[in-house]
């Protein structure tokens, strides 16, 4: 599948916020992680030559958090699932537990512990653009 890219507003950028830049009329792209210089010059409107594309997150950005994919859905918002590599909870145990992640189609995200649909517990339902958003949202569960 191709990579999708959207525009980031200016709010959306914050130290560690992982962007690609290319100068007006260039059609080279640098990948970097936004750092405090990179934010002021940005909140004092310096950077004016620069333009700014954030990939969406993708598999291959779950991937790279330390999740495996588990399967692809079929349905209109095709979902895709993935399971956390480690265990959080009864390591070493016949009940250990795993963090899943469901990635829809509209970026919307659901993280759960998928016990069984009756216990099944889900710390986290919203949007998740791109992997800085997702790295963040896992540093807010504890996920490691």
């Amino acid at each position: 599948m191709e990579k999708q890219y959207y525009t980031p507003s200016l709010d959306e950028f914050y130290v560690g916020f992982e962007v690609e830049w290319s100068e007006y009329g260039r059609k080279i792209w640098i990948e970097e992680t936004i750092d405090e210089d990179d934010l002021s010059d940005l909140c004092l409107g310096i950077d004016k030559v620069s333009h700014f594309k954030v990939k969406y997150l993708d598999r291959e950005d779950i991937e790279s958090c330390n999740w495996d994919f588990v399967e692809q859905g079929n349905s209109p918002n095709s979902v895709m699932v993935f399971i956390q590599k480690e265990p959080f909870a009864d390591k070493g145990t016949e009940y250990e537990q795993y963090w899943h992640i469901w990635l829809y189609n509209n970026h919307n995200v659901v993280i759960h512990n998928n016990q069984n649909y009756s216990s099944e517990v889900i710390i986290f339902n919203g949007t998740i653009k791109n992997k800085s958003e997702l790295k963040r949202v896992m540093n807010m569960l504890n996920i490691k």
